[in-house]
């Protein structure tokens, strides 16, 4: 049976945010992700809340996003936490640094109704779409932690030549 195609989910309460990543979370929907963090940002939101009871797994360039946006929301001075992160995606999240600039709590999350942020139609995204925060999200987990270098520096030299960086 095919896996499906991931999904986030997203609430806005107050200055509060939560999202919701449901199933495989990949770089198809990477950036419509990052894109809603700059506009919560940029309309005030202090807390963002990462809910990954329904995500199965991430792949290194949304957890790159991830970085990137614990980064700028440490600049802002936001909180940034990660609940039900379950065994498997904390040792992802811990082992490629993001537990760095995201806090891990067991906070209940507020009960709100989530709308779709955004979802990964098969097809809909390619790698060529999104190339440049592929790129930027590598070599953000390349800064975040030494250790990443050898695992994406292949990643990072091919698609900076793609993309004549």
């Amino acid at each position: 049976m095919p896996e499906a195609e991931a999904q986030v989910l997203a609430a806005v309460q107050g200055d509060v945010v939560v999202f919701r990543p449901v199933g495989r979370v990949t770089f198809k929907v990477s950036k419509e992700f990052r894109e809603y963090v700059a506009k919560a940002f940029a309309a005030g939101a202090t807390c963002l809340i990462l809910d990954l009871a329904q995500c199965a797994t991430m792949d290194s360039t949304f957890m790159g996003v991830l970085a990137m946006t614990g980064i700028e929301g440490r600049k802002r001075q936001a909180r940034l936490l990660v609940v039900n992160a379950g065994e498997s995606n904390r040792k992802l999240l811990d082992d490629i640094g993001v537990s760095r600039v995201w806090s891990f709590s067991d906070i209940e999350v507020p009960e709100t109704e989530l709308g779709l942020l955004c979802e990964a139609a098969k097809g809909a995204v390619s790698t060529g779409d999104v190339a440049d925060l592929v790129l930027a999200a590598h070599q953000t987990l390349m800064d975040l932690d030494e250790a990443n270098i050898p695992k994406f520096k292949n990643v990072v030299e091919l698609l900076s030549l793609e993309l004549g960086k």
